[in-house]
């Protein structure tokens, strides 16, 4: 019998080279940008899902006492804040008119 040299389609050969190269460069990427690339990688995958989930509970825990810290700003200092925002706001607001003046001097002096 004689044998014969498999033939693979060009897509076919695309694939393949994609199967490896794509985690390849997402795992060059993250390298690149400071990240675990092989942790990130299995994050994705889905692999280690006990560590992920108590990471996720840590984090859920953080963003818990975080909010309980918030919430224990009164009422009358969150009326303070807000006045002191709308002042700023009313001093940028003048500002830009006056520049916008200015910008309208400028332009008929020429």
């Amino acid at each position: 019998m004689a044998k014969r040299k498999l033939r693979l389609t060009a897509f076919a050969r695309f694939v393949i080279v994609m199967v490896f190269l794509a985690p390849l460069a997402y795992m060059g990427a993250s390298y690149y940008n400071g990240e675990d690339g092989f942790q990130n990688l299995k994050d994705l995958l889905g692999i280690g899902q006990k560590e992920q989930t108590e990471q996720s509970d840590q984090r859920n825990n953080q963003f818990n006492n975080n909010n309980n810290s918030k919430s224990t700003i009164s009422y009358e200092e969150l009326i303070k804040e807000n006045k002191v925002l709308k002042d700023s706001v009313r001093s940028k607001d003048r500002q830009i008119y006056k520049l916008k003046q200015r910008i309208i001097d400028l332009q008929m002096d020429r």
